[in-house]
């Protein structure tokens, strides 16, 4: 597997892993990126309804992006917290 661009690798090997601030600050700015252009799709002038779609022919990109987006959602609610 390849590095994302944000995650830095551990010094040293651990039976698990514990989010940085940074960590979370980087996913947080990414999530809201993706956020925001949905927000601002939705709501600019020129889309008079607020309704926002998607062409039959990106289907797949479509469905690869809530693939992703339910991916995020299942790690998260799965992760435990440590004080």
């Amino acid at each position: 597997m390849n590095k994302p661009k944000y995650c830095k690798t551990p010094a040293r090997d651990s039976e698990s892993y514990v989010l940085t601030a940074t960590d979370i600050k980087n996913m947080t700015n990414l999530a809201g990126q993706i956020r925001d252009m949905l927000y601002y799709y939705s709501n600019m002038p020129e889309n008079k309804t607020g309704e926002i779609y998607h062409r039959l022919r990106n289907m797949e990109k479509f469905d690869e992006l809530c693939i992703i987006v339910e991916d995020i959602d299942t790690v998260l609610m799965e992760m435990c917290w440590v004080h």
